[in-house]
C-alpha cells in the first residue's frame, strides 16, 4: 500500500516536468462510453496476533487466484493537451478460489472439492491519464488514481466432483458482516486508437491494489487484481 501511494505521488509530482505546463487545448473533447475488464484476482491475508499465522499459511497453500470481471460506463475529460481525468461507474467481481482438494466422506466416498469466493462491488474509479506519445491515430498514456468500492454481496460456491463423474454444486450469498466499502489504488498503461473523429477504442492493462479489509476479523483479507480494461468511447466536442 505504501509503495503504491509513493508511486502515485511521484507520478503526480513529475507531471509539470513532462511538458504539461501549456495552454489549454481549445479542441479538447469529452468522451463517454462503455468499459469491460477481465482480471486475475487474489487476496492478501494478515493478522496482528501471531497465533493465526498457521491458519494463514494453511490458506496460502490451498487458495489460488481466480478470474474476475467488471463492466460499466466511463467518461474522460481532457484538462490540458496531454492530461485528462477519467471517471467510471463499474459493477465489479473480485475473486479467488481453492485448488482441487481431495476429500473423503464418512461413508468412504471419495471426491474432489473446489471452493470459489466471489466479491461483488459497485465501484467508482477516478484516474489521471498522462499522454506521453501521440502518433497518427494512436496514443500511449500512463494512468494512476484510486477507487471507492461499495460492497454489494459475496457469493460462495462449492463444487464436489465424485469419482462416478457426478457433480454437486452449491451457492450461498452473504452481505452481513462485510465492510460497506473499500479503497483501491490504481496504476497502469494504456493505448488509445481513434477509429474516427467521434469513436475511440481504449486498451489498458491495470493494477488494482487494496489494503482495505473486506470484513473486520482476526485475519484481515484484502483483495487485489491485475486486469485488462477494454473501452469504447464516443467523443463529444
Amino acid at each position: 500500500m505504501k509503495i503504491m501511494k509513493r508511486l502515485l505521488i511521484i507520478f503526480i509530482l513529475t507531471l509539470p516536468t513532462l511538458g504539461l505546463a501549456q495552454e489549454l487545448d481549445n479542441s479538447k473533447k469529452f468522451t463517454v462510453g462503455i468499459n469491460t475488464n477481465v482480471n486475475i484476482g487474489y487476496r492478501k491475508l494478515s493478522a496482528q496476533d501471531n497465533y493465526f499465522d498457521w491458519i494463514i499459511d494453511s490458506r496460502n497453500e490451498r487458495e489460488v487466484p481466480g478470474f474476475g470481471y467488471s463492466y460499466g460506463i466511463i467518461s474522460e475529460l481532457y484538462l490540458i493537451k496531454k492530461l485528462s481525468i477519467d471517471v467510471s461507474i463499474l459493477f465489479e467481481s473480485k475473486n479467488y478460489k481453492t485448488e482441487s482438494i481431495d476429500g473423503l466422506f464418512s461413508d468412504g466416498t471419495e471426491a474432489i472439492l473446489i471452493f470459489y469466493y466471489r466479491h461483488y462491488y459497485l465501484s467508482t474509479p477516478v484516474k489521471l491519464n498522462f499522454t506521453f506519445l501521440n502518433k497518427n491515430k494512436f496514443s500511449l498514456y500512463a494512468t494512476g488514481g484510486g477507487s471507492v468500492n461499495l460492497f454489494a454481496y459475496r457469493r460462495n460456491k462449492s463444487i464436489i466432483k465424485y469419482t462416478d463423474n457426478k457433480n454437486e454444486v452449491s451457492k450461498s450469498d452473504k452481505a452481513k458482516d462485510f465492510n460497506a466499502y473499500s479503497i483501491s489504488m490504481l496504476a497502469g498503461l494504456g493505448i488509445n486508437y481513434d477509429v474516427s473523429e467521434l469513436l475511440r477504442i481504449k486498451i489498458e492493462p491495470i493494477l488494482n491494489y487494496s489494503n482495505s479489509p473486506v470484513m473486520d476479523a482476526p485475519i484481515s483479507e484484502s483483495l487485489q487484481n491485475v486486469g485488462l480494461n477494454i473501452g469504447l468511447g464516443f467523443k463529444i466536442k
